[in-house]
This record gives C-alpha cells, sequence and structure tokens, in this order.
C-alpha cells in the first residue's frame, strides 16, 4: 500500500508540474484594470498599484505614468506585440524620480513555493536600464524575501519574458515591488503572473566555503511539502546548528568545530529526497577566528593623540574601561567587569561636538576614582569629570574646565601628583599639573617650544616614573619634511635617550626647543614626511615607537623603532597603502596623511596591530617579533571586508587582561573627522560559549506616532559568543519593530520581546506610542546653540533631535559664518552624509520655503525630498549666495519629512539656512481662532519644546489664558485642540507685569 501511494503522489506531481502556468490561479490577475480605459477608473492605483514617488494617470492618457494599450511599435518574441502595457517610468514624468517603485499587493501563504512572470522593455530614456522585482513585506521594497535583477534589452520596445520561483515561509500581504537602477528610464511591463508551483527540498546555497573570514554560514533550507521532518549529516568536523528542521523546513548554521581543512559534502534529506551541498573549509594556519571578534559599541570613534582610551584596572573589582565619542558629538564611557560579565554604559556629557578629536582619555587615581579628560577641537577649555564612587561609571561630580584652545588631553600619575600634557599654549605642547589628585589644577606651561606651527606629541611612562616624549615638528600637511625627536623627561629634567642631560625645565622660559639639536632625532624624514603613532617601553624602559611616513601621499609605510641601550634600531615594516578616509567623489581629500593606524601593545612591544590597505579595503593585521624587531611575523585580523567599509585605528587597552579585549579598533564609515559613522570593535583570543541573561535598553520608553527608536540588547555575560535575538511586538499595529528599531503606528502601549533562539532567555521592553504635538505656520532658522535667531523664528541646531514636534532624526552638523548681518542665512545646519527633519503637522496643504547658502563656500548638488517626493533638485549656490525654493505640499501623513542629500560636485555638503512652513488656510484660521476656539485643551511650550503649562480652555480664550500668566517675554508655541479643531501657531508673548 505505502508503494502505491508514493506511485500515486509521484503520477499527481508529475501531472501538476506539466500543465501551464495559466492552468494555475494567477495572484497578479488584475495588474491591468480588467481591461479598463475609463478616464475615471481606470487609474492604475485603482486596481492595486502603488507608487512611492509619483503619481498615475488614467488608462491611455497622453502623459504621466498609466496603461497603455498597444498594436504597433513594440515586439515580442521577433512579433509585433498587441496588448496592455503598463508604463513604469523613473524620468521626472508624472512626478517620478530615480526612487520611483512601483508596487502590487498580494496575499501569500506560509511554506509555498511560487513562481513570479511578466514582460518587460526599455521604452525610452536611459539605455538599457536593469529593472529590480523585489517580494517585500512593505511597499518601498526595503524587507525582501526575495529578489531578482533584470537587464532590458539593448534595444528600444523590445519586451522580454522572464520568471523567477521563490519560497515564502510566513503567509501574509506581500508586495511586488519594481524599481530601476538609479537612472532616468522610461519602461513598460505587461503580462504580470504570480502562481504557486510545486515545491522541491531545496537549500538558498549549493556550496559554502568556511574560513578565517566568515567561520560559519546560516542557509536556508525549504521542504518538499511532504509530511517527513528534514535531516541533516555532515562531516564530523562540522557543526550544525539546528541538526534537524521540522518539515516545514527552516534555517541552519554551518560551522567548523576545530578548524580542520576539508572538501566534502553536506547532505539534507526529507523522505526519499535527497540534496548535497558542498563544503569547503580553509584556514590558514595561526589564523584568527572570526567568531571572536565582536562589537563593543555601533557607534565610537577616537583620534590617535589623546590616551588612554581603554585601560584595564583591578582593585575590588577587575574591570577593563574604554571611552569614545559618537556620531551625535556625545562623550561615552563603558566598562565591562570580568568577573560578572555585565557590561555597562554611560553618556558622561552630550553634544559636545561632532568631531573625532574629542575622545576622552581615561585616567584612574590611587583611589580607584576614574578621572576622565575631553576638550573640543581647538576651541574651548578641558573638560575634567571625577567619578563619585570608585570604579563606578555612573556617578560623577562637577564638570571642572582648565585651559584654553586644549586638544589632546593625556593624563599620568608622577609620584603624588598628576601630570596632563595636552596640546595647548601656542598650539604646543603644554603640561598641566594637579597637587590634590585632580580635583583642581595648576596654570598651564609651555612644556616644547619651537618647530611649525603645530608639533604633534605621544607619550608614555616607565617602572621608575619617567615620561617618555616624542614629538613631530609639525602637521605633515605643512612642512614637507616633517621629522620626529625624542626626549625623557624626569624630575624636571630633559634626557636624551642615553641618559644625556639636555636641559633642566622649570617653566615656559625653560620648555625644550624642537628646533635645537639636543634631542634625539629618530625620524629625520629621509623616506618622506613622517608623523608618529605610538610610544611605550620595553622590559630595560628603553623607548619604543612606531610612526608613519609618507614617499607620497598615496604611500604610507609603517615604521618600528626602539633604542638598543646605545642607538636607535629602525625598520619597516611594511607598506600602508594610502589615506583611509573615504573621499566623495569629485572632493579632494583634506586628509591625506590619515593612515589607517598603527599601535604598540602598551605591555608589550613585540605586538603591534595596524591597519593597512589591502585590495582596496583597509583591513587590521597583528605583527609580532620574537627577536626585537629584527624579524617580523604577519597574522590577519579581518579579511575580506566590504569595500564600503574601513577598519581602522586600532588600540590595545593599557594594562589589558591577556586573552581579552587584545584589540580594539574602528570600523564602518569614516569621510572625515566630523563626519564618521563607525562601531568599536575588538578581537580576543578568548571566547566565552555561555548566556546567562539579556536584557533590552531601555525597558520602557515613549515615543511619538511615525517615529521610530532602536533598541539596545544588553548580554551578560556580554562577551558570550551566542549573540542573537527574535523580535516580536504585543501588537504590531500599535509598534512594529524590525531588528530592533520600533515604530510608533499609532497610539497605545505595546510589549516589544527579544528572545535568544532555541533557549528560554528573553527581555522585554514596554513601549507607550503618543500623539505628536502638530506644528502649524512655522519658521525654523538652522545654526549653532550660539548663533542668532531670527525674530519670531525657531532654532535648529545639529543637536536638535526629532521629539514630538521636530528634529533630525540623525546627526549632522553645523556652521555660524559669524561676520554676516543676517541672522537666518549666516548660519546652517550641514553634512555630508543623508540627514532627514521631520516636522509633525495635520494633514493638509502647505507651502514650503527652503534656503540655502554659505557666506564662505560653494555647494552643489543638494536635493531637498519632501515626503519621499524630489522638491529641490541640484541647488547649487556660490560663496556668499542664496538659493530659496518654494513649493506647495499636500500631505496626507502627520509629518512633513524634509529629505536632504548631496549629489556629488565639487563639494560634498548639503546646506540648509532656513526652512518656512505656511499652512495654505492660516490666514483664515488666525483670524478666527481667538474668538471661536473657546472649548477645548491648551498646552504652551516654550522655544526649546518643553512644556510651559496645559489646561482646559472652559470658555476662555487663549489669549485671556495667556494674559493671566507671568510669562517672560519670548516666543511660546500655543497647541489649541477642540472637537473641531487642532492647530498650533507661535506667539510673541510681551511680559506686562
Amino acid at each position: 500500500m505505502k508503494g502505491i501511494r508514493h506511485l500515486y503522489l509521484f503520477i499527481l506531481f508529475g501531472i501538476l508540474s506539466s500543465l501551464p502556468i495559466s492552468a494555475a490561479t494567477n495572484l497578479l490577475e488584475g495588474w491591468d484594470g480588467n481591461g479598463d480605459t475609463n478616464q475615471n477608473t481606470s487609474y492604475p492605483n485603482n486596481y492595486g498599484w502603488n507608487l512611492t514617488v509619483g503619481s498615475f494617470n488614467y488608462a491611455n492618457a497622453s502623459s504621466g505614468v498609466r496603461y497603455i494599450d498597444v498594436t504597433s511599435g513594440h515586439t515580442y518574441s521577433g512579433s509585433t506585440y498587441s496588448g496592455r502595457l503598463l508604463m513604469v517610468r523613473w524620468d521626472g514624468s508624472g512626478s517620478t524620480s530615480l526612487t520611483s517603485v512601483y508596487s502590487y499587493p498580494v496575499v501569500l501563504e506560509a511554506n509555498t513555493r511560487y513562481q513570479f512572470s511578466w514582460i518587460y522593455e526599455w521604452w525610452n530614456n536611459a539605455s538599457s536600464p536593469e529593472l529590480t522585482v523585489n517580494i517585500s513585506t512593505d511597499k518601498a521594497g526595503n524587507t525582501a524575501i526575495a529578489s531578482q535583477v533584470f537587464a532590458c534589452s539593448s534595444s528600444k520596445n523590445v519586451l522580454l519574458q522572464s520568471d523567477f520561483d521563490f519560497y515564502v515561509t510566513e503567509g501574509q500581504t506581500y508586495y511586488i515591488t519594481i524599481s530601476a537602477n538609479n537612472i532616468a528610464a522610461l519602461c513598460a511591463i505587461g503580462e504580470l503572473s504570480l502562481t504557486p508551483t510545486t515545491s522541491i527540498l531545496e537549500s538558498t546555497s549549493s556550496s559554502i566555503s568556511l574560513n578565517h573570514y566568515q567561520a560559519d554560514k546560516t542557509i536556508a533550507i525549504y521542504p518538499n511539502g511532504s509530511t517527513d521532518s528534514i535531516f541533516l549529516s555532515t562531516p564530523s568536523s562540522i557543526e550544525l546548528s539546528p541538526s534537524a528542521l521540522p518539515k516545514t523546513g527552516g534555517s541552519v548554521t554551518i560551522s567548523s568545530k576545530d578548524s580542520t581543512n576539508l572538501t566534502d559534502s553536506i547532505i539534507i534529506k526529507q523522505g526519499s529526497d535527497s540534496i548535497a551541498i558542498d563544503i569547503e573549509v580553509s584556514f590558514p594556519e595561526d589564523f584568527f577566528h572570526l567568531a571572536k571578534i565582536d562589537t563593543l559599541n555601533i557607534d565610537g570613534a577616537w583620534c590617535w593623540f589623546n590616551d588612554p582610551r581603554a585601560i584595564y584596572y583591578e582593585g575590588t573589582k577587575k574591570q577593563t574601561y574604554f571611552g569614545w565619542i559618537n556620531s551625535s558629538g556625545d562623550i561615552v564611557v563603558a566598562s565591562y567587569n570580568h568577573q560578572t560579565g555585565v557590561y555597562t554604559e554611560h553618556t558622561l556629557y552630550e553634544g559636545l561636538e561632532i568631531d573625532d578629536h574629542d575622545n576622552p582619555a581615561i585616567f584612574i587615581r590611587k583611589d580607584g576614582r576614574l578621572v576622565v579628560y575631553f576638550s573640543k577641537h581647538t576651541t574651548a577649555p578641558a573638560h575634567r569629570f571625577i567619578s563619585t564612587n570608585p570604579e563606578d561609571i555612573t556617578s560623577w561630580g562637577d564638570d571642572y574646565r582648565f585651559g584654553e584652545n586644549v586638544t589632546y588631553p593625556y593624563p599620568f600619575q608622577v609620584d603624588d601628583q598628576i601630570y596632563i600634557f595636552y596640546r595647548g599654549l601656542n598650539w604646543h605642547p603644554t603640561l598641566i599639573i594637579s597637587d590634590d589628585n585632580g580635583e583642581t589644577l595648576g596654570e598651564p606651561q609651555q612644556f616644547i617650544a619651537g618647530g611649525g606651527a603645530r608639533p604633534y606629541a605621544r607619550y608614555c611612562q616607565d617602572s621608575n616614573g619617567t615620561i617618555h616624549a616624542v614629538f613631530t615638528t609639525a602637521h605633515p600637511r605643512q612642512d614637507s619634511k616633517n621629522m620626529i625627536y625624542y626626549a625623557a623627561f624626569k624630575d624636571g629634567k630633559f634626557y636624551k635617550a642615553d641618559g644625556t642631560l639636555i636641559k633642566s625645565y622649570t617653566g615656559t622660559s625653560t620648555a625644550l626647543n624642537i628646533d635645537n639639536d639636543d634631542m634625539d632625532t629618530v625620524y629625520a624624514a629621509t623616506n618622506g614626511k613622517g608623523w608618529i603613532w605610538d610610544i611605550t617601553v620595553d622590559k630595560n624602559n628603553h623607548p619604543v615607537m612606531v610612526y608613519a611616513s609618507f614617499p607620497s601621499d598615496t604611500d604610507h609605510r609603517y615604521y618600528y623603532a626602539r633604542w638598543t641601550g646605545s642607538e636607535w634600531f629602525r625598520t619597516e615594516l611594511c607598506a600602508a597603502g594610502g589615506w583611509f578616509p573615504q573621499t566623495p567623489d569629485g572632493s579632494s581629500e583634506s586628509e591625506p596623511n590619515y593612515s589607517g593606524g598603527i599601535y604598540l601593545d602598551y605591555d608589550d612591544p613585540s605586538i603591534v596591530y595596524l591597519s593597512k590597505e589591502v585590495n582596496g579595503v583597509f583591513e587590521i593585521f597583528k605583527y609580532t617579533t620574537p627577536d626585537e624587531g629584527l624579524t617580523w611575523k604577519e597574522q590577519a585580523i579581518t579579511w575580506n571586508s566590504p569595500s564600503d567599509i574601513v577598519n581602522v585605528r586600532p588600540i590595545v587597552p593599557r594594562n589589558h587582561k591577556k586573552g581579552y579585549f587584545d584589540v580594539l579598533w574602528m570600523r564602518g564609515k569614516y569621510r572625515y573627522y566630523q563626519d564618521y559613522h563607525t562601531s568599536i570593535v575588538f578581537g580576543m583570543d578568548s571566547t566565552v560559549n555561555r548566556l546567562d541573561s539579556i536584557a533590552i535598553s531601555p525597558n520602557t520608553i515613549d515615543i511619538t506616532k511615525s517615529s521610530s527608536e532602536t533598541l539596545t540588547v544588553y548580554y551578560y555575560p556580554f562577551i558570550s559568543e551566542n549573540k542573537s535575538v527574535q523580535w516580536a511586538s504585543s501588537d504590531a499595529n500599535i509598534v512594529s519593530v524590525n531588528n530592533g528599531t520600533i515604530t510608533g503606528l499609532t497610539t497605545g502601549t505595546a510589549t516589544i520581546t527579544a528572545t535568544v533562539p532555541n533557549t528560554t532567555i528573553k527581555a522585554t521592553c514596554t513601549v507607550t506610542v503618543n500623539s505628536p504635538n502638530y506644528i502649524g505656520n512655522a519658521y525654523f532658522d538652522f545654526g549653532t546653540s550660539t548663533s542668532p535667531i531670527i525674530n519670531n523664528g525657531i532654532g535648529v541646531t545639529n543637536t536638535t533631535i526629532i521629539s514630538d514636534s521636530y528634529g533630525w532624526t540623525n546627526a549632522v552638523s553645523s556652521r555660524d559664518r559669524g561676520d554676516a548681518s543676517e541672522e537666518d542665512v549666516r548660519d546652517f545646519n550641514l553634512s555630508s552624509s543623508d540627514a532627514t527633519f521631520k516636522v509633525f503637522v495635520e494633514p493638509g496643504d502647505y507651502t514650503i520655503t527652503v534656503t540655502q547658502g554659505d557666506y564662505s563656500f560653494a555647494h552643489d548638488q543638494m536635493n531637498v525630498y519632501v515626503n519621499d517626493v524630489l522638491k529641490v533638485s541640484a541647488a547649487a549656490n556660490t560663496a556668499g549666495n542664496f538659493t530659496t525654493n518654494t513649493f506647495d505640499v499636500n500631505t496626507t501623513n502627520d509629518y512633513l519629512s524634509f529629505f536632504f542629500n548631496d549629489g556629488g560636485g565639487s563639494d560634498a555638503n548639503w546646506v540648509v539656512n532656513a526652512i518656512k512652513i505656511a499652512t495654505k488656510t492660516s490666514s483664515s484660521i488666525n483670524e478666527k481662532r481667538d474668538q471661536d476656539i473657546t472649548e477645548g485643551n491648551i498646552i504652551v511650550y516654550d522655544i526649546s519644546g518643553r512644556i510651559v503649562f496645559k489646561e482646559k480652555l472652559n470658555g476662555r480664550t487663549y489669549s485671556s489664558i495667556m494674559n493671566s500668566k507671568k510669562l517672560p517675554t519670548g516666543i511660546f508655541f500655543v497647541h489649541l485642540d477642540s472637537e473641531t479643531t487642532s492647530m498650533t501657531f507661535k506667539l510673541l508673548n510681551q511680559n506686562k507685569q
């Protein structure tokens, strides 16, 4: 009987697979509007189509995006095509743009295989475009479960036919989305079909390669539709998680247990079906396992002239401490407890400025309290914070400030004093001393004199308390013969490496002069200008340093130098490539001597970590020497990184615990020291397999409808290898969640849960979605925190992050051209990265005016989109000139989203000086708001968005209430909300008390 059943199923599957596609139900049957040509009804959006950017016209209209019935002019399979096509375009007609996406909804069933089929052509404009079809859970095609690219014919009006299969694991509404390859193309599509097809046992990969860059790989396995479970078998050195799947299939992670090299196969079986996946495992000798690399924080950066950036300390706890500045300009410190596995972060200072020169330096006093020093880049005093409790980063004392023009603070304990070196007086190395454990500081004294405009310095301290210092003549951009010098400092005296006294030091007048010949010259610019990177000492307290030389700005070389006891030994380690900043196309690089970075293990100078260019990508390497620099062994820490990612500026924590946080570095995208989006990543030899618990931060959060926030998952122990969760929302109609990013869809409360797969470990966050406070007429004046605001304007700075009314959704920068008179255009916000400024408004019609320009510099190729529609295209200004664009916008949402983008050209930045929003019915409303609205609620906000008061109108007008309050003279936002009207307007209150 069993054999007969199998025979019957075999015959049935054969019959089904032999049926033409047209015999199955076409889920896209209505794509053509059922032949409707009525001018009033035949718009494609009336039959399911959605267009993210642009508008539809009716069938056979004279222009725009529409259905079109053709009988000539188009060929298919060598014959003239006659039938209905949908014109799809990205050429600006019908308000379309390069980002337009066409989508069509379809309900698909779980655990089912489908085939998509269509015809398509290039009609006009851009030559031979490529069209991308996504099967997505959203209309814009951003969350695709399957994707295929189709190249149009090289000839116009030649229709091609293609199809592709995909498998659906979760039943729900999906969208067939169509987009072009970012060119202004006019195309046509037709005969769309989506039908269920016979399921077969299959995998998303036919072969797998594991190596030291990708030590594991996850694949999806799709079932054959039978009732049998799926089983996998592998060579003994390969590990599967899990090794069996239910009949509906799922995902399997494949990894190497012991890094044994092999060439073999993985066998997948379901019932009588079987498939093989070829697997190749190739690990070089002494590889660094990728599983030992993890992310400390997704948003962090640092420079290399202020240290320590990380330090290990044993007191009552055993902890490693870290510090960085994030892409919003916040100063952040963190700690990892090696005994409990708990990782803690604390934002010490918000919105200092976006500049990686500002990272904090961490110092630990004799009593275990942390002292953190940081400063703006060249423009202000330094900040000093002391922790309230020993070995605790969560509570801090006062913000004590010192010096002027402070950059690169670098602290040391010298007997009972704390020495802080920095760049300060006359832009030269400067010393300031504390005699009371860092509580107060004395007068700054210039430590080094001479040299160029800006000598650069690095320091270290040996076991005898001596400060070893290394200096450059200047910045290598400013000195083609930039040299590197050395001196030791002990008990108020300068010494050469051989112990020869150079001079005594008592203050500025006796500062050591770089220009004299008394200092040791470590590098005399014999192979191009140089730049120092790091210095430490060996077991004999002899200095060891690493530096870069530049035969040219595109040829960087790393060197290792040490004092042998009688002479300086120098050796070239390797060629490092060129500069690492990702220079925008069409721009010149302002920092051509930014090498990837080289750093010594402070406690073991036989170990060097460096970043060098490999196949156009900056990767991290470990170099070790068994013979004090004569020979070296290279080990790759990262390999085959994506082409748009850099791995740079590696460091080793001071006094670090071996095997833990052996090296940290910046990984991500980096254009400029004020335009970076990097993570702090670490690698270590030790691994921890267990996972005890997780937590979501924050565990409760209020967000505004239509806004998004990203939740953070903390793992305990933090360095566990098991770091993955599955997200879920208790009510996806209120709050959606995608990989930790939550979006408020409507008002209410929902619980977000993160669950570790195949465990009972989970954590939750309660999310409350609130209604936004709507803005009506408004004049946003963009600038810095100290620049003036135009009369009746709303000031917006680079730190004005989206709240319940308005703000930036991501980090930008700001400038103030203080010598200009006009308040609204002398200052502005800017960035070389895309950014969005969002304003919550009532749905309706608005007139928008955007002003862009810069008194000091030219800008070009500036684009502005409002709610995804291109409104300002390629705006350009010469220095001192401004462009004002006015246009109307209708929004059916409760917000206006201003998306700023730089399209290239000679300047990499877009700018915005002002945005004026005017409701098209504002005059009639404003005339009546005082006399008509006397019931409902009034909420009053100050200029920064804080609520001043809120109460019921109870028959009173807003003006009578405002007059009754003792509010200071100034600008306020008044929000009136009744059953029939809701409005927000700006009011200049003049205090008559």
